[in-house]
């Protein structure tokens, strides 16, 4: 019916395939100078796109966002980060950043056909990051604004809330493909210590299951350099994990063990 009124507006009509295959498909049909993703059962404020793309010099310009929860109707203003800075630290703090979602932004198309940016399909977990994370690593210029003009709706039933075995599994081999990608074009090495918390954060609960304790070791290696001072770990799991990468693995199956007979 929109379409029909406005010839702006095109629909696309395509089998479910996923998030990411449906946005690939509007990536590859999109023809104006600005892509922006909004998720479904969110909305924006009346201003939203305006307000982005004011800073018109930028590659990526990004806002603010309220939580939207359906049982009381509390508000909670979230925070984007400020990107003021070189590009190491641009990456490292969005890396490590929870919110390295595509709604929310406003992206330059010509950066993302440029570089052939796309979302990986087949998965539904951490698809945005994957994308995301490449945007800015080839952006020249990210600018945030401050206001709260995305409203991002809380439901018990979203993907983000129940992560399963396979939705980890899905988290875990974008994290290797991004961490390919850094080193592929020689940018690991600053970011190293931010991709390995980023890893720690989502796998470390591998670490709690003898069963598992190989697919912990074999992602991402170089994450033992950098277990103590992860902001994700409590001290358990510090402990736990450290053991586990230092070659301590007998220690690591006597705590595990410990915790599952006291229940913890």
């Amino acid at each position: 019916e929109w379409a029909a009124q406005d010839s702006r507006i095109k629909v696309i009509h395509k089998p479910n395939g996923g998030v990411s295959a449906a946005r690939n498909l509007g990536l590859d049909k999109a023809r104006g100078q600005w892509i922006a993703f909004i998720d479904a059962d969110d909305w924006v404020e009346p201003t939203y796109l305006e307000a982005l793309h004011k800073p018109a010099d930028a590659d990526i310009t990004m806002c603010d966002f309220k939580f939207q929860y359906a049982d009381n109707q509390i508000y909670k203003t979230g925070g984007v980060i400020s990107f003021n800075g070189n590009k190491s630290d641009v990456l490292n703090r969005y890396i490590i950043s929870q919110w390295t979602v595509t709604w929310g932004s406003l992206i330059n198309r010509h950066l993302i056909e440029e570089h052939k940016i796309r979302f990986p399909e087949g998965i539904s977990w951490c698809e945005d990051y994957h994308f995301m994370v490449r945007c800015m690593y080839f952006a020249k210029k990210i600018t945030t604004i401050d206001d709260c003009l995305y409203n991002y709706r809380q439901t018990d039933s979203s993907i983000c809330h129940n992560m399963t075995a396979i939705s980890q599994k899905e988290a875990l081999s974008a994290y290797n493909d991004i961490i390919s990608f850094f080193k592929e074009h020689n940018a690991y090495k600053p970011l190293s210590k931010a991709l390995a918390y980023r890893s720690l954060r989502h796998s470390h609960t591998l670490a709690l299951d003898t069963a598992t304790f190989d697919a912990f070791l074999a992602h991402n290696p170089d994450k033992r350099q950098h277990i103590m001072g992860c902001p994700y770990l409590n001290t358990k799991m510090k402990i736990i994990t450290w053991c586990l990468t230092h070659h301590l693995r007998p220690v690591a199956k006597i705590i595990v063990s410990c915790r599952k007979a006291l229940g913890r």
